[in-house]
């Protein structure tokens, strides 16, 4: 069980800050991004032991946070971190924008052009296949470009990932992070087998 920590441990250094970035970008608020954040690590460990490659453990990632964060209400203007980030009036424009396109669109052009992932891993995020994910973010530019001027899109698409990035923080927060979240992990593992054991003891008396 030890070892098994260990190596959760060592996953979520390396995955914990784009778990935390993708969360915040697709809820927008700080609040429910951190609850898709806390379900996933409590979910990571459940089901850790059936990564046998690095590459499993971060397609698995990958496809939990945007399905948690599917389940988040949607944001309002005030509370939305992404639209708080953004540097100008044209900006902001488009975030708005990007929130009001369907949920699979918004996703596909968040992760492609602030995550930049391809089409093979978009698909793995968004539970679809290559083909669909690719008509997602078609359909999202095409939406995006009735809206404003050519350049500004392209501006936008190119301030993304920096924007994303700052969603972020400091290393020594994330750290912090982590060890919180795990703490709250081992706490939720002991209290299920707690309740099991209770129940099992109760059943036979």
């Amino acid at each position: 069980m030890q070892t098994q920590s260990i190596h959760l441990e060592s996953i979520l250094h390396r995955c914990y800050p784009r778990v935390y970035r993708i969360a915040l970008a697709l809820c927008g608020d700080h609040d429910a991004a951190e609850a898709v954040v806390e379900q996933v690590v409590i979910r990571s460990g459940r089901i850790s032991s059936r990564w046998e490659t690095d590459s499993d453990a971060d397609r698995w990632f990958l496809h939990y946070t945007v399905l948690q964060a599917r389940e988040s209400p949607p944001v309002s203007p005030g509370r939305d971190l992404l639209l708080h980030s953004a540097t100008s009036a044209e900006t902001a424009a488009l975030v708005s924008a990007v929130r009001q396109l369907p949920i699979q669109q918004r996703e596909a052009f968040l992760l492609h052009h602030g995550e930049q992932l391809d089409l093979r891993q978009l698909s793995t995020a968004m539970d679809c296949s290559s083909a669909a994910a690719a008509n997602h973010l078609v359909s999202a530019i095409a939406t995006l470009r009735k809206l404003t001027a050519n350049h500004e899109l392209d501006d936008f698409v190119m301030e993304l990932p920096g924007m994303m990035r700052k969603l972020v923080p400091a290393d020594d927060v994330l750290e912090f992070q982590i060890r919180q979240l795990l703490a709250r992990r081992r706490k939720c593992s002991w209290l299920r087998r707690l309740l099991k054991w209770l129940g099992w003891s109760g059943g036979t008396r």
